[in-house]
């Protein structure tokens, strides 16, 4: 059978996990992350590991690259189209409140800027039949505003109404705007989250295009470090809900792989209670740049179709259902505006002494 491995890559540290199935040998290797370059860091565990690569024949990996990115606001610059109208629904969110008596709440901001929500001209009914045709024309004047924008270096994120019933015209502004900027990453809501109600569809396409360029950068980086290790055993990458995600399917959906680092360990907290017959248990990893709860119910983790990185703001995706803080055991603290004291969610990370420097610490 081989050896099997698993490697989890956090913000601060990354660890591996192997098993020759043959004679039921363990390996365990721990080695400081890299987040500037978190390939670097699966080098470096291989190599502590010091398998043998004809004899791996499985790898898979899980990651918190992307839950940090977005509880660091750290990803790709998005931008969003729309049905002309609903550019400002990112905002708007919904009208319920996390705290009904809490006048000092504020909204959680969205992971897109307000000037880059575009409005295109189109429409769909509520059976997905055309209003407003999306026409050749008006997907030119949008190619063209994309090519005013400042910066550059942007993902799109395309979310129109009623998409999930007819996806004809998301399907032909990927089409057409593939053309004028080739490179540039399309998220489309239909395809991310496929459900009514335009906001959790339009926010699971915003962080699906917030994150598709930094894992289409890992997944090629990973492929090019397996080659050099000589490792040509097959390899994928642990989704949200616990499942495994091939190269292919990461490029393509992203967004499902947000939670991956935090699915392994509720898969090996649930896998660990059913072992020890205590099959009712609550699973607490914390990381160095987050904390996350989750409850084993009958040895089974509890699932979701609907994950919030803060109240309010949701992604439709399959996901271990569980609660996220950005705080951890890196965490740093700091004194906000009004001198209270607030502690994360930046992270010292695998290298406090430079992150805390470039603070201004």
């Amino acid at each position: 059978m081989g050896i099997r491995v698993g490697i989890d890559t956090g913000g601060t540290f990354t660890d591996l996990v192997a098993v020759d199935i043959d004679v039921g040998r363990w390996s365990i290797s721990k080695v400081p992350s890299s987040p500037d370059e978190p390939v670097k860091a699966v080098d470096t565990v291989l190599a502590a590991a010091d398998l043998n690569p004809a004899e791996i024949d499985f790898i898979v990996i899980g990651t918190t690259i992307g839950i940090n990115a977005v509880l660091t606001r750290s990803g790709s610059r998005v931008l969003f189209l729309t049905t002309q109208g609903f550019e400002d629904i990112p905002f708007i969110q919904r009208i319920s409140r996390k705290s009904h008596y809490d006048f000092t709440w504020e909204k959680p901001t969205p992971l897109v800027h307000r000037p880059d929500c575009i409005g295109v001209a189109e429409r769909l009914d509520e059976e997905g039949n055309a209003i407003v045709e999306l026409t050749d024309a008006e997907l030119d004047r949008v190619a063209a505003v994309l090519e005013a924008t400042d910066g550059g270096g942007f993902a799109l994120a395309v979310c129109y109404l009623f998409s999930y019933l007819n996806p004809e015209h998301e399907l032909a502004t990927r089409q057409r705007l593939s053309r004028r900027f080739p490179g540039v990453p399309i998220s489309l809501s239909h395809e991310v989250a496929p459900i009514w109600r335009e906001y959790e569809r339009g926010t699971s396409a915003i962080v699906d295009a917030y994150l598709k360029p930094l894992f289409e950068n890992y997944v090629d980086s990973l492929s090019e470090a397996f080659d050099r290790a000589g490792i040509v055993a097959s390899w994928s990458l642990l989704k949200s809900n616990g499942g495994h995600a091939v190269a292919r399917e990461a490029h393509a959906r992203s967004s499902h792989l947000l939670l991956s680092g935090i699915a392994g360990g509720v898969i090996g907290g649930a896998s660990y209670a059913r072992k020890t017959e205590r099959p009712q248990a609550i699973m607490l990893d914390m990381g160095g740049t987050s904390c996350d709860v989750c409850l084993i119910v009958d040895g089974e983790p509890l699932y979701s179709s609907d994950y919030e990185i803060e109240y309010g703001l949701p992604v439709s995706v399959p996901s271990v259902s569980t609660k996220t803080i950005g705080a951890g055991g890196g965490s740093i603290g700091w004194i906000d505006p009004g001198g209270f004291l607030q502690v994360g969610p930046e992270s010292a990370g695998a290298a406090p002494r430079a992150r805390l420097l470039r603070a201004g610490w």
